[in-house]
């Protein structure tokens, strides 16, 4: 289901490379699957890249900037709980970088048409 675009299964492919669970993990892999499930608007995978980029296991270095965009597009589409994350992470982020992922994040979401629930 996940080779055929289901977000859901996507995200799930994708926490399972992430915890091993089954298959040998990868980071890499994990944020790949959650990638194609974020494209797809689907927040819980969202979330699991902002967490995936706060903890710099996303195949990459730790990135703030990348973890405020996720979580930002999480809150945007309903995720209550992403909100404490950016808080946390705003606090390692300048005032103007916070600016910049935000316009970013909105920008995001007009292009792929996203109804928005927070600002």
């Amino acid at each position: 289901m996940a080779q055929q675009g289901d977000a859901e299964a996507q995200w799930r492919l994708g926490k399972l490379y992430r915890d091993g669970d089954g298959v040998h993990p990868s980071d890499k892999d994990a944020a790949d699957w959650f990638h194609r499930a974020a494209e797809q608007k689907y927040v819980p995978a969202l979330s699991a890249l902002g967490a995936q980029y706060w903890a710099g296991s996303a195949g990459a270095k730790q990135d703030y900037g990348k973890a405020y965009f996720w979580y930002d597009l999480a809150l945007a589409l309903g995720d209550e709980n992403a909100d404490s994350q950016l808080q946390a992470l705003a606090t390692e982020l300048t005032q103007d970088e916070v600016a910049s992922v935000h316009q970013q994040a909105k920008a995001w979401l007009q292009a792929h048409s996203c109804t928005v629930e927070h600002q």
